[in-house]
């Protein structure tokens, strides 16, 4: 086994905490190493096996680019009902993982005593941070793994309010995703002829409308899936968070066989359905929803008492009787065992660049105001007039992406805030 040192993990541990919340910036490709690098991949073939033997994981897979080329290596089952085997064409859903193997080591460190949480970056890294006012002899471990060092480099993109900050941080959203609906409803109203859901924006929202109240009569048959009225508005709800084409029409065609379902047709289900409906119905992805329940409810308690949701439930249902149940429902949170810490409370100043949509239907916009107003030195970048969860190097806006990458190449923020303005669709 490798042994990997303190310091190694812990300049890992501040460059993963550092650059997480914006994605990698294209590197220019690297020269060729030395020709043993370019060898066989049994190494990978191998590690992938024992995945899927020893640990028992259904499946796995690997996809490399880099000096030596293009390859990828498949191990396991991708289809569990078929046994269909994996291959190197599968669509997988990708999550952010350097955070939490990162946090684990450096966790297992200080378990071995290798390691204090509570010293200094300084202590381990002397001189690696010292730049801006800030000081490596004043942040510790701790602090890195809790998001709450104040680094220079800090990029918040989306924002969420910190006095609303709690697992129930989809409470209030409602608005935001009805205006994203709209909008998505206009967008294929416009191409009724590819989709056939409405000429206008108002039929096509009755179509969804007519859909809801189908699975409200009888679960609809959608290949080897039933989709109730609690399912429904959660596939409506999760396909709303990207404005572009691409996840329109996934969206729209989703739409289109539970349109075609709730009038009693056989549906196979379109490649993202499918994918949605998996996420939503089955264990396929509960290690991603696992990791994420993991932070919300170890940050702030939830309530416990299920009547508090009930009557969320209701009294949103009134307001938007589609949205409102699933940003009101109860969750894991409820029955998590409460933080072992009370939430730190930040209100210090910080010179942060804050990034968000005006229609970001699950961090809102008004989020990022009140970051903006409790950080006076900090500025915002406004993505005005679109839809978007994720903004940077994701959204594909020009005026968003030089302005981070402007400031994350020279630690300035911009003079001013900034508005950019939604690319047409």
């Amino acid at each position: 086994m490798a042994t990997i040192s303190t310091k190694s993990v812990l300049a890992l541990s501040v460059a993963a905490l550092v650059l997480a919340a914006a994605p990698a910036a294209t590197a220019r490709p690297s020269p060729p190493g030395p020709s043993e690098r370019c060898g066989t991949h049994d190494d990978v073939r191998r590690a992938l096996t024992a995945l899927t033997a020893h640990d028992r994981i259904p499946g796995a897979s690997v996809l490399a680019d880099g000096p030596c080329g293009r390859w990828a290596e498949t191990a396991g089952t991708a289809d569990l009902r078929t046994g269909r085997p994996m291959n190197t064409t599968d669509r997988l859903r990708v999550g952010s993982v350097t955070k939490t193997f990162t946090a684990t080591v450096v966790l297992q460190l200080a378990a071995e005593h290798r390691l204090s949480l509570d010293a200094s970056v300084d202590h381990y890294l002397p001189g690696l941070i010292d730049v801006h006012g800030y000081d490596g002899r004043h942040i510790t471990v701790r602090q890195l793994l809790r998001h709450t060092s104040g680094l220079p480099h800090y990029l918040d993109a989306p924002v969420a309010d910190p006095d609303r900050y709690s697992p129930r941080l989809l409470r209030g959203s409602e608005p935001a995703n009805r205006h994203a609906l709209r909008d998505w409803a206009a967008w294929t109203a416009a191409r009724n002829t590819t989709y056939g859901l409405g000429r206008t924006r108002d039929a096509v929202l009755t179509v969804v409308d007519r859909i809801q109240a189908a699975a409200e009569r009888a679960p609809l048959r959608v290949g080897d899936y039933r989709v109730d009225e609690s399912t429904a508005p959660m596939v409506v709800f999760n396909g709303l968070s990207q404005d572009n084409d691409t996840a329109y029409g996934d969206f729209a065609q989703g739409m289109r066989d539970l349109r075609d379902a709730a009038a009693g047709k056989a549906v196979t289900p379109s490649p993202w359905l499918a994918d949605t409906l998996g996420f939503t119905l089955t264990g396929s992805m509960s290690d991603y929803g696992s990791v994420q329940m993991s932070i919300l409810c170890g940050d702030v308690a939830a309530p416990r008492d299920p009547e508090t949701y009930w009557r969320d439930v209701q009294r949103s249902r009134a307001q938007d009787p589609l949205f409102g149940p699933v940003t009101n429902n109860i969750g894991p949170c409820a029955f998590w065992d409460p933080p072992r810490e009370r939430p730190t409370v930040i209100r210090n100043d910080l010179p942060a660049l804050l990034v968000n949509a005006t229609g970001d239907p699950r961090t809102v916009y008004q989020g990022a105001q009140a970051v903006h107003r409790d950080w006076p030195s900090s500025r915002l970048v406004t993505l005005r007039g679109a839809d978007q969860h994720a903004v940077f190097g994701v959204y594909g806006s020009d005026c968003v992406d030089a302005t981070v990458n402007a400031y994350l190449a020279t630690e300035k923020l911009p003079a001013t805030d900034v508005t950019c303005a939604a690319s047409p669709h």
